[in-house]
């Protein structure tokens, strides 16, 4: 009788040792985030690597200095500009809110691939015209399909941003009321120690 009371007992223990616990799915989140970032990391590396060997191309193929394709192609070169200064600050800003705030490094993650991945569309614009207006295309439909899947979670870091920016904002007007009226207070004293009326 006791036996089968103690067969039942330690089938439900079993049971219940399958079931997810909370730190069991925060440790396979954790997991997951670490698999995403060695992938995009690698993918970092592959843009970065591109870039770098098509701006070696770029005067090659060509068959003149860079500073030349400003006056060929000056408004692929300053796109390409601004969209290599976004890949980089975007990038910079992912790898310091990695710890700090995950969520914020996720969407400058995907900025910063985003906007590689188009500086390196353009390199290939300048280099084959024809194979870069084709990849400017497909890049166009990953954006439109990037930006419809991610916009809620867009929306919610930006709404957080905006709370915690106005949160600092009003500790800060605090700080200086109070500053403005230590300073007024001590002028005030120094004002009737001067004429001699009592404090």
């Amino acid at each position: 009788m006791w036996e089968g009371k103690g067969l039942s007992t330690n089938t439900g223990m079993n049971q219940g040792a399958n079931l997810p616990t909370p730190s069991s799915h925060a440790t396979s989140e954790q997991q997951e985030r670490r698999h995403h970032g060695s992938s995009t990391k690698e993918l970092h590396k592959c843009i970065s690597s591109a870039i770098t060997m098509l701006a070696a191309l770029l005067p090659i193929n060509h068959g003149a200095e860079v500073a030349s394709l400003f006056v060929t192609d000056r408004v692929t070169m300053l796109a390409f500009i601004v969209a290599l200064l976004v890949y980089f600050g975007s990038y910079a800003a992912k790898i310091l809110q990695a710890h700090d705030n995950p969520d914020l490094a996720e969407v400058m993650d995907k900025i910063s691939l985003l906007s590689g991945t188009f500086a390196l569309n353009l390199e290939l614009l300048i280099t084959v015209p024809a194979l870069g207006w084709f990849a400017i295309f497909v890049w166009s439909i990953c954006l439109a399909i990037v930006v419809s899947k991610s916009y809620h979670q867009s929306a919610v870091e930006v709404r957080r941003l905006y709370q915690s920016g106005a949160e600092e904002f009003a500790h800060a007007s605090d700080k200086l009321k109070e500053l403005f009226r230590n300073i007024i207070g001590h002028l005030t004293k120094d004002a009737e120690l001067q004429n001699g009326l009592p404090v």
